[in-house]
């Protein structure tokens, strides 16, 4: 997989079969806070800390991105 940040917005891109995804700003961050956080809920737990969202908008966000990334094989669920 291939990331470029553009313009603000991180642009992901399965090379093995073209999928490709745009994050916006606050997306990019998400992003970089899944990648470096040692689980899904320590993820979560980043994002609330840093944005003013109601803790159930965030997790229903923060599922349907992943399910969104998973579907197009830009991320890589372990542990489950």
């Amino acid at each position: 997989m291939l990331t470029r940040l553009i313009e603000g917005s991180l642009v992901l891109l399965n090379v093995a079969t073209g999928a490709s995804f745009m994050l916006d700003g606050v997306g990019a961050r998400t992003w970089t806070v899944l990648t470096e956080a040692s689980s899904i809920e320590d993820a979560y737990q980043t994002l609330r800390a840093e944005y003013e969202v109601d803790a159930y908008r965030l997790r229903d966000d923060l599922t349907t991105l992943i399910a969104s990334l998973d579907a197009q094989g830009l991320v890589e669920i372990r542990g489950v």
